[in-house]
């Protein structure tokens, strides 16, 4: 079977799934793109030159025109956003095609919304309406939100599958990951670009909240404030007004491998973002670090990755209050904690991960090819959302 996922460029997000998938299948990457400078400039690596699986069609002319003859000579095509220039044969011949995409409107606000949903009707214009009721199309949701974006002018009703983005870390026992977590603080951990929709500075105030009956409680936050100096500065002068410095740290920009070190020692992991966030792969690294997650609902891996009080907690996106009695929750109970992190950490490495993905997609895929039922798995990964 010969599969072919054409995405913008390869990166961490995707790259154990890939590995994974060259052992189950003829299996080719097609970059559009190079790498973004931004990424290089923060430690990531530009995968797309070292791995054998990846086509760089961004190259020279002839590198292009082979990406389109591999995306029309393969079984199926792994179709993301930026690839269409390279499946319009694909589309014409009624080929199979797994679109894969996260939410389709990210906003919290009535005049976001107002100007993500003109973006969305621009997007979903006439002829791409067509080639979406292709019956040959199916969808990959990145992440909880996607089957709705997408139903209410695309379709896919039932054949829309559960997907979501698995960036790799580096499997450490349980019994390690507790040892490193033992402190005589609780530390807390935010990690994320510092900018509006993220919500730093929920976390912050909570924070502040809580330090006089915690007086052992440690904030640290990674990121910097590159792409909104002035929300930045509005944090780093609220902490400073505030008195903060002594519970809460700035941590600045960390490499990939420096963020999953500070995961790794912390007990509580906050992802206060809201609906702007499509999915939110550092859930995933905090998960398998071990830590106790509190998160928004409006997430899109949310509701795929977290079991509110089991394997962490979920909070209402617009209650300020659920954020911090559930805080508080974690905070007072070191065994509720022990336990959400066990349960995390399994999660991750027994049922969300790139090579169960890999692995149930490609049943999905032999199913597709052979005229089968697509209900292929009940639940998880590669299950009929």
């Amino acid at each position: 079977m010969k599969v072919v996922f054409c995405s913008n460029f390869l990166n961490h997000h995707q790259l154990r799934f890939c590995q994974k998938m060259t052992e189950l299948c003829d299996f080719t990457f097609i970059a559009e793109k190079p790498s973004e400078q931004l990424r290089l400039d923060m430690g990531w690596q530009d995968m797309n030159s070292l791995y054998p699986f990846v086509h760089r069609a961004y190259e020279n002319d002839e590198c292009f025109d082979k990406a389109i003859s591999l995306c029309n000579k393969a079984d199926i095509v792994i179709a993301g956003d930026s690839s269409q220039k390279f499946i319009q044969d694909r589309i014409k011949q009624k080929k199979i095609i797994f679109y894969a995409d996260e939410r389709l409107i990210k906003a919290e606000s009535l005049y976001r919304k107002l100007r993500a949903i003109a973006r969305y009707i621009i997007k979903i214009k006439k002829a791409q309406k067509k080639q979406y009721k292709n019956p040959n199309a199916y969808l990959l949701a990145y992440g909880a939100f996607v089957k709705k974006d997408y139903y209410r002018q695309l379709g896919f009703r039932g054949t829309t599958f559960k997907l979501g983005y698995f960036p790799f870390v580096e499997k450490q026992t349980l019994e390690y990951l507790l040892e490193q977590k033992k402190s005589e603080k609780i530390e807390v951990l935010f990690a994320g670009r510092l900018i509006d929709w993220k919500r730093c500075d929920l976390a912050i105030k909570t924070v502040e909240k809580v330090r006089q009956q915690y007086k052992n409680i440690r904030f640290s936050i990674i990121g910097n404030g590159n792409e909104n100096v002035a929300y930045y500065k509005k944090l780093t002068d609220y902490v400073k007004n505030k008195k903060l410095e002594s519970h809460i740290v700035f941590l600045g920009i960390k490499k990939p491998s420096e963020v999953i070190e500070q995961m790794q020692k912390s007990h509580i992991f906050l992802f206060p973002s809201n609906s702007c966030e499509g999915w939110g792969c550092v859930l995933n690294e905090a998960m398998a670090s071990a830590c106790a997650c509190l998160a928004s609902d409006k997430i899109g891996s949310v509701p795929f990755l977290l079991k509110s009080g089991i394997n962490g907690f979920v909070f209402k996106n617009k209650c300020k209050n659920d954020f911090y009695i559930k805080f508080l929750q974690l905070l007072d109970n070191e065994r509720l904690r022990q336990e959400m992190s066990a349960n995390a950490y399994n999660t991750i490495y027994n049922e969300q991960n790139a090579d169960i993905a890999a692995e149930r997609l490609v049943e999905v895929f032999k199913a597709v090819l052979n005229n089968k039922p697509l209900d292929v798995f009940s639940d998880g990964i590669a299950s009929i959302q």
